[in-house]
């Protein structure tokens, strides 16, 4: 009875051979969650609980809290990496009751530090272990002792080592036959030390292979989050295609705009010079009936003149209401955007401080996914406040961001995304008053900013 190795643990917490391939690979082996099959803080109430209780059902295997519960020993040294880093104590792996229900998955490993400072053992109340049956395993049948047997068997018997003969009765054959007796058993030998060297660099050969198995185990996690996060970015970019489709409706409409105004202009000309005819032509007309029809001719003309000029400013007027419209969904977007990527960064920024609060039992480097996270949405967010400012109309946005809140709410979003809209319209003031947003400004005072408490 042995601990298991990472790489035999790994194996029956993701299902082993009862999954596919694509099963395999998640985080764990259920078709959602680990609820109703692990012990974590919202189930267990933050307690340890009994192995294999009835309340639970087992993983695919068919073993159960394999996550969960109780951290389990594994007979591996821990390293941050698997090929540079220095090795610390044992590795626990598979997380415990007291973690949220979304760090319980497979690929969760920490150090157990064995020893105190002073040499007593260190017992820790969330780590426990389970055993694995281990045999030495030899592809021709034979188990290591019988073959060490059959060996010491053959160096000990006449065929394998000659005899000397008694003293002048060794004849030069028989002096040939010892030199190449004894070439061979010094063969034998060396050939017999090669084969312990062998059986070591073997064994190192099978920890290296564990070692890369784990290193491509984590190459396929972060795999899978950069697979979200370009999920996230798609998406992103759908939000900035329907923005982009607005402002050029934007576009379209000013120039329909400019073209009418220009038509007005046209018909405002010709009126005029159509009112300039028609006092000369009165005055040249000598005839009253020929005069009559001129004047009717002529006043017809302005008549159309007039309800096309009207025509006109009913378009301008319909096309400044679609304009405003335009101007609401954009800004609308731009704030939905903007309000997105400061929570995001918020909740990255509030990732790191939990997971330094847990001290040593979390490396500094499980936070630089969050931290890189946190100064691209800053950024982002940054940018959206310049356009809000350049390409919108500002004074919608009490009406816009109330639209957008009434949303959220009804929607049940956190309400620190809720609370973001109003650091929002501060900062929109503070950069229409001429302040420069700094990101580094913003990612050290973000957690402390009073519309978030």
């Amino acid at each position: 009875m042995r601990l298991p190795t990472e790489v035999e643990w790994a194996y029956a917490a993701r299902g082993g051979n009862k999954v596919s391939l694509s099963v395999f690979d998640q985080p764990h082996p259920y078709d959602s969650t680990p609820g109703g099959y692990e012990w974590y803080r919202q189930a267990s109430g933050n307690k340890i609980r009994h192995t294999g209780s009835k309340e639970l059902k087992p993983n695919p295997l068919g073993l159960y809290d394999m996550l969960g519960n109780a951290e389990e020993l594994t007979y591996g040294i821990f390293g941050h990496d698997f090929l540079f880093a220095r090795f610390g104590g044992l590795v626990v792996r598979g997380g415990n009751f007291s973690d949220h229900i979304d760090d319980i998955k497979a690929s969760r490993r920490a150090e157990y530090k064995v020893y105190k400072s002073n040499g007593d053992i260190l017992r820790w109340s969330k780590v426990g272990f389970r055993l694995a049956i281990g045999t030495l395993v030899s592809e021709s049948g034979h188990t290591n002792d019988e073959l060490d047997d059959a060996y010491e068997d053959y160096i000990q018997s006449d065929s394998g080592v000659t005899q000397s003969g008694p003293v002048g009765k060794t004849s030069l054959s028989q002096q040939a036959q010892a030199d190449q007796v004894n070439y061979y058993s010094d063969e034998i030998s060396r050939l017999s030390d090669e084969v312990k060297e062998l059986r070591g660099d073997n064994k190192n050969l099978v920890y290296e292979a564990e070692t890369l198995h784990g290193k491509i185990e984590e190459n396929l996690l972060t795999l899978a989050v950069l697979k979200r996060e370009l999920n996230a970015e798609r998406e992103k970019n759908k939000n900035l295609s329907k923005l982009a489709d607005i402002e050029s409706i934007d576009k379209k409409i000013n120039i329909a705009i400019s073209v009418k105004d220009s038509e007005i202009s046209r018909l405002k000309s010709e009126l005029t010079q159509l009112s300039s005819l028609v006092a000369k032509q009165v005055n040249q007309l000598k005839s009253k009936e020929l005069s009559d029809k001129k004047i009717f001719s002529l006043q017809k003309k302005v008549s159309d003149a007039e309800r096309r000029d009207t025509i006109a400013l009913h378009e301008i007027e319909k096309n400044k209401k679609r304009i405003i419209v335009a101007e609401k969904r954009l800004l609308e977007a731009l704030v939905r955007v903007a309000g997105y990527n400061l929570y995001t960064a918020w909740r990255n920024l509030r990732a790191i401080e939990i997971k330094k609060r847990a001290g040593s039992s979390v490396s500094p480097s499980a936070w630089d996914n969050n931290k890189r996270e946190a100064e691209a949405m800053l950024k982002e967010y940054r940018r959206y406040i310049v356009q809000i400012i350049d390409n919108t109309n500002v004074k919608l946005l009490p009406e816009v961001k109330n639209k957008v809140v009434n949303w959220l709410e009804s929607n049940k979003i956190d309400k620190r995304q809720i609370q973001g809209l109003d650091l929002l319209e501060r900062h929109i003031r503070e950069v229409q008053q001429g302040k420069y947003l700094q990101v580094d400004e913003l990612y050290d005072s973000l957690l402390s900013e009073p519309e978030l408490k």
